[in-house]
């Protein structure tokens, strides 16, 4: 088969259950292309076992860390794929021609797709990057969804790897540093996968650590005039906000 094209890594923990449709999806892949990496945290429900004897399985860890973004470093050193997507237990691809579809795409050092995300009554809505302003403001409170995003290799050699200083916002921390590096990205017109709203992230969407870190992600990525900017601007909408809503 050759080098692979693609890498995709699954970090995990005790999800059993949640890793059937992650493995489903890469099984029935008609591009072959590929090597699945998995990053177990030394589960102790089985997780392992689900995996252990298919093919598909490149290499399996399962072992302490100390985090998922050491996890998921642990996967990128792994890795010899030319993109590399991060698929988590739980997540999985949108169907079988994802990969093979993607392909003729692979051109820029970040390729972000659409997302199919399921909240917590098990409604779906299609997420679309492309019909975004995707600038410096956007990242200053968002970021790309790593289930639908391929990412060249050989960025994480030239800007790093995932600061293990975060619990939840490392992907934030990322995406935000490559875009104000000027890395270059482009939108897939697919949908690459499904996103259940029931990871850690979504859970902790409105904790202190969340906030905590959301600062600190500003703080390493954005200038202090940036930020002063992006403050005044909050200011100004909140107050004109506030005004529209006393004058009702």
């Amino acid at each position: 088969m050759g080098a692979p094209r693609y890498s995709i890594i699954t970090v995990c923990l005790n999800a059993k259950e949640e890793l059937k449709k992650t493995l489903y999806s890469i099984e029935q892949q008609t591009y072959k292309k590929f090597e699945w990496i998995i990053i177990d945290g030394q589960s102790k429900d089985g997780t392992v076992d689900i995996v252990r004897n298919h093919s598909c399985v490149t290499h399996l860890i399962s072992e302490p860390d100390e985090g998922i973004y050491d996890a998921m470093n642990k996967g990128i050193n792994l890795a010899t794929g030319d993109y590399l997507l991060f698929l988590n237990a739980g997540d999985w691809l949108y169907n079988k021609d994802v990969l093979r579809d993607a392909e003729k795409y692979l051109k820029a050092d970040l390729l972000v797709g659409k997302l199919m995300v399921i909240d917590s009554q098990g409604n779906y809505s299609l997420r679309e990057y492309d019909k975004r302003k995707i600038d410096k403001k956007y990242f200053y409170n968002q970021t790309f969804p790593h289930p639908a995003t391929f990412i060249k290799r050989i960025i994480f050699e030239t800007y790093g790897m995932y600061c293990q200083n975060f619990k939840i916002a490392g992907d934030h921390d990322f995406f935000s540093r490559l875009i104000t590096k000027g890395v270059e990205f482009y939108f897939l017109p697919i949908c690459v996968s499904f996103f259940p709203l029931n990871g850690l992230s979504f859970k902790m969407k409105h904790s202190k650590l969340l906030d905590k870190e959301v600062k600190m992600v500003r703080r390493r990525n954005f200038s202090f005039f940036f930020r002063l900017r992006m403050n005044a601007i909050y200011i100004c909408k909140y107050t004109t906000s506030l005004s529209a809503n006393m004058l009702k």
